[in-house]
């Protein structure tokens, strides 16, 4: 967008550094035109990209992918969802806001947390059950970190079990052969 912008001598308004010239009244006219275009230009395009992370987070699913995989994806969707939703800077904090920001933070993880499980495969249904029936709830990253054991557990106990047959097939050919060790 901003190659787009750039290329159409409008950037400038955008980032500010076009100043509205206050003594010629019809370029201060041109600028606001320019200006007011191009803010609900941002907006529509700003919202449909909320829009479509707001689908991507509600849409991604691990898929028979690893845990590491999945985390990843919805963390970068996050961090484009936190670009989008700056709230303002706080100016003279006080302990109620201090209070509501904590609020406002643990609900957002909260959020975050039922997103990432809810995109979980059901291999993973009764771990998601025991840290949903936990409190406190467990932050992401520590689900993620659990879920990601029990993932590797898992791939131990298939190479494992991988091993012992093959190994009892090895014994079975040898015996059906007559070979012996």
């Amino acid at each position: 967008m901003e190659i787009s912008l750039a290329i159409k001598r409008k950037l400038g308004f955008v980032t500010r550094a076009t100043k509205k010239d206050r003594k010629d009244a019809q370029k201060a006219e041109r600028w606001e035109t320019y200006d007011s275009m191009l803010e609900k230009t941002f907006n529509v395009a700003n919202r449909s990209r909320k829009y479509k992370v707001a689908k991507d987070l509600m849409d991604t699913q691990q898929n028979g992918g690893s845990i590491c995989e999945y985390y990843t994806i919805m963390k970068r969707l996050w961090e484009e969802e936190d670009a989008m939703n700056m709230l303002p800077p706080i100016i003279n904090p006080n302990h109620e806001i201090d209070a509501f920001i904590r609020a406002l933070n643990t609900q957002k993880e909260e959020n975050r947390l039922f997103q990432f499980l809810n995109g979980v495969d059901e291999d993973y249904a009764g771990m998601r059950t025991q840290m949903l029936m936990k409190s406190p709830l467990p932050i992401v990253k520590e689900a993620c970190a659990s879920i990601q054991q029990e993932e590797i557990q898992n791939e131990v106990l298939k190479m494992s079990k991988l091993n012992i047959e093959s190994n009892a097939m090895v014994t079975q050919k040898k015996s059906e052969t007559g070979c012996s060790a």
